[in-house]
């Protein structure tokens, strides 16, 4: 997705499957990436997002960011 300061956000996935349907891990840049949502600070500068998928719900199917509550979703 390109940015509109020039910059480029990639998300790659490449295991995803019907089956492999739900995030187990997930890396920004290359770095363990502790939380299952994005800030927009980012992104902003352009990264790569490189997601490890399963077919099992993991922690990252269930965990909100913290200004979302149940009755947003």
């Amino acid at each position: 997705m390109r940015i509109g300061n020039g910059s480029i956000f990639t998300i790659e996935a490449p295991e995803t499957s019907a089956e492999r349907k739900y995030v187990a891990s997930a890396t920004l840049n290359g770095k363990p990436l502790e939380r299952p949502y994005l800030r927009w600070q980012d992104i902003a500068a352009g990264a790569t997002l490189h997601l490890e998928m399963t077919a099992k719900r993991t922690a990252w199917t269930t965990e909100r960011p913290p200004s979302v509550s149940v009755s947003d979703c």
